[in-house]
């Protein structure tokens, strides 16, 4: 009765990690992240009762070399990186905390309190809720595939392909470990065609880096169970011919659909390089970051947790995304930790295979012990090689995902040849308990005064007090947590916000608080777009300028940026290098001269772009806009088709300029189910204005008009610079404002032609 009560335990429990408490809003949102910490306590303590009741000794694990290495790694480059130390110190929270766990776990399991296979049953069970996700997702998502051309990810209630595809991995090389210990025939077969499940949906998540996991994955694990048998093909040719018609059956046709759901992962892998496809993506560019980062400290790094920090000193952000690491765990090491990070990652290696083989041979007597083992190594060697490509492991869920795979794998499930401490509890007790203290500690003044910033976070978005006074109230926040940037940046913002409002007083406080966050994060372009907004409002010309080319400097790809540049120095009088950012920004984005912001004073209408170097499709607009319905007709036929909501809106546009309201309607129709970017909402509020107008419809109009203007005022709950989020969700866990800069500064969160449209539709 206990043993199946820690079972349903022990399920449920990582059931809550993967479905919530180990996602990102389990880390985002401080009561669940309070909830958690709360039940790893509990969890904690639970073990430590038992374990001392039932006299549990210690036994040695596969990592008590590796784990000294890395503490002694992890000190040296954060004394030697100390303007990284809050970062460093965010992930060693996290590291702490899967160490505690994998000796809790793994005194366990040596202790006889838990079994292997219930860990592999937990990963299962979860998964089973994810694919339930799954399903409800993809019933609501299949009506949009036929009118987009955008390719749709399969993310589930993970959240993210990629990390949707790692837990899979384990999940289906667990699903197979499984089928050597099944009791029955009937059980085998039903393991093998639940397998299929989780297989197709790996096939819908185009992560590549996983598909070539598994399949290394998989093969490590027919090696592992030939090794086990000394099977040969004719022995398994045997085996099959001694089993009964519908086990054949059922493997055959499983057989042939995993050579299926291969070749096409392989057909889709090597058209995912090729012609239009996702090729080998962002990541030389990422892995060049990392390699800059090497060689400015090859021995230390630049420190754990780092790489974020150094994206903006060498890509354009804005408009590219913020990357909390290069996609590949070595280089990641390479970067962040150094010629040590990368030797104490191969010293680790080196312990896990030399365990591993250990346990194999000493449970040369029990099959079951072995099938246990090449379970985890399928599971582990999946996990391993997909973060040579990837590293989902930052989210805690994937990560714990692996714990499990490793403690599948190392732990020894043969104790009679397992050798245990004479003490109970002994230098090693004190250690892992030292370690649990030190991280409740530290997590529940962490989570506190996270609660303090989020609430006073939600009073400022949603304007439920003066911004100066949620400002103000930010100051002991600020103080007790004087490394974590967001708390001074968040701050400065809404003094900023206060500032705009005609605060006098504020506009101080907000250049203090955004020169402390550059102090901390000298690369992230929107504090700099800000002071300089600021520094202008505060009577300094110079200095705000100064901050304005610094922005511009760090994001050369940001038309906006590059404009709002032109309009402070043109305002400034600096003609020339007003000229020349105005110049830039239209060879960024030949469009930007139709924003509705262009065109305020005479310099700026001094600049546009030819006609005939726009987009076909805003030649198509132009054309219509002109009266000229023939020649946009004519040019549409010749523009290629791009299935997204943008393209369905000007396909309207063209029906309505004919006066045809159901051919208007039939392509407003097939844009609210084409998939679609950032501005998706604005151009389907477009496309409903525009029919409600030429219906006569006042009240649709209205309601519409009314709509956009909402979504194109100045409000901190909207998105500006999308990807900025990242800084605060991926780098430091924590939540902020949506809108990165302040409403001096001038963004464009939409295209340009959409930007016009929009603007004409509603005056």
């Amino acid at each position: 009765m206990v043993k199946a009560l820690a079972r349903v335990l022990l399920i449920l429990t990582f059931i809550y990690t993967i479905v919530l408490g180990g996602g990102f809003w389990g880390i985002l949102l401080p009561e669940i992240r309070l909830f958690s910490l709360i039940l790893l306590a509990l969890i904690v303590l639970v073990w430590l009762i038992v374990r001392t009741r039932a006299g549990w000794r210690w036994h040695p694990t596969a990592l008590d070399t590796a784990l000294p290495v890395w503490a002694l790694v992890f000190v040296m480059s954060l004394l030697m990186n100390p303007e990284s130390a809050r970062r460093s110190l965010l992930a060693m929270w996290y590291i702490g905390l899967y160490a505690g766990l994998w000796y809790v776990l793994h005194d366990a399991i040596a202790n006889g309190g838990l079994q292997r296979k219930l860990l592999m049953d937990a990963v299962v069970m979860a998964g089973v809720v994810v694919m339930a996700s799954t399903v409800l997702e993809l019933q609501m998502i299949i009506p949009t595939l036929t009118v987009s051309e955008t390719l749709y990810r399969v993310y589930s209630i993970i959240g993210n392909p990629n990390t949707l595809a790692t837990y899979l991995v384990v999940m289906i090389m667990f699903v197979f470990g499984r089928v050597p210990l099944a009791n029955s025939r009937a059980s085998r077969s039903l393991l093998v065609v639940f397998s299929l499940l989780p297989l197709a949906v790996l096939l819908l998540t185009f992560s590549r880096s996983t598909w070539i996991g598994l399949g290394v994955g998989f093969g490590a694990w027919l090696i592992m169970l030939t090794q086990r048998r000394s099977l040969s093909v004719k022995d398994v040719r045997q085996w099959l011919n001694r089993q009964s018609m519908p086990l054949r059956l059922t493997l055959t046709t499983a057989a042939v659909v995993g050579v299926l759901a291969a070749i096409t992962a392989l057909v889709l892998f090597v058209q995912s390089f090729l012609g239009d496809g996702r090729g080998l993506s962002y990541r030389p560019e990422l892995f060049n970051i990392a390699f800059n980062m090497f060689a400015d400290n090859p021995l230390t790094g630049q420190g754990l947790f780092s790489y974020g920090r150094y994206v903006g000193r060498f890509t354009s952000l804005p408009p590219a995304a913020y990357h909390s690491h290069p996609h590949s765990l070595p280089v990641t090491l390479l970067g962040e930790l150094g010629l040590l990070g990368l030797a104490a990652g191969l010293f680790t290696l080196y312990a896990i295979v030399r365990a591993v083989r250990r346990h194999w041979l000493q449970a040369a007597s029990m099959p079951a012990e072995q099938a246990i083992t090449a379970a985890g190594t399928g599971a582990a060697v999946a996990f391993f090689v997909t973060h040579l490509f990837d590293v989902p492991a930052v989210l805690p869920s994937i990560a714990l995902t692996g714990l499990m795979a490793l403690l599948v794998l190392c732990a020894p499930g043969n104790l009679r040849h397992v050798p245990a401490s004479a003490s109970r509890f002994g230098l090693r007790g004190f250690g892992v308990i030292g370690l649990w203290v030190g991280l409740f500690a530290t997590g529940l003044w962490d989570t506190t005064t996270y609660n303090q910033y989020f609430d006073l976070l939600l009073a400022g978005i949603n304007q439920d007090a003066p911004y100066a006074d949620v400002a103000d109230a930010m100051q002991p926040v600020r103080e007790a947590d004087p490394g974590m940037v967001i708390y001074p940046a968040q701050q400065g913002y809404f003094w900023g916000l206060a500032a705009a409002a005609g605060d006098t007083d504020a506009s101080a406080k907000a250049i203090a608080a955004y020169e402390q966050a550059i102090n901390i994060e000298p690369y992230y372009t929107p504090y700099y777009a800000n002071l300089g907004a600021l520094h202008w409002d505060n009577g300094d010309p110079e200095q705000a300028l100064a901050f304005f080319q610094k922005a511009v400097d760090l994001a050369p790809e940001s038309w906006s940026l590059y404009f709002n540049l032109g309009q402070y120095a043109e305002a400034g009088g600096m003609t020339d290098v007003a000229r020349q950012a105005y110049s830039r920004a239209l060879a960024i984005e030949p469009d930007a001269d139709l924003h509705p912001a262009w065109g305020d004073t005479a310099l700026q209408t001094a600049y546009s772009t030819p006609v005939e170097e726009r987009d076909p499709l805003t030649q198509v607009v132009l054309l219509l806009e002109a009266g000229d319905t023939e020649a946009a007709i004519a040019l549409w036929a010749d523009t290629p088709a791009i299935l997204n909501p943008r393209h369905y809106i000007v396909e309207e546009l063209l029906a309505l300029a004919h006066g045809d309201i159901e051919m208007a309607t039939a392509a407003y129709e097939k844009a609210q189910q084409a998939l679609g970017a950032a501005d998706r909402a604005l151009w389907l509020l477009l496309g409903e204005l525009r029919l409600a107008q030429a219906r006569g419809d006042t009240e649709a109009a209205a309601l519409a008009s009314d709509s956009i203007r909402d979504l194109l005022a100045y409000n901190p709950s909207h998105a500006d610079y999308l990807q900025g989020g990242n800084m605060a969700t991926f780098q430091y866990y924590r939540q902020a404002a949506p809108r990165q800069f302040l409403p001096g500064v001038f963004y464009s969160s939409s295209q340009p032609l959409l930007s016009k449209l929009l603007m004409e539709s509603i005056s």
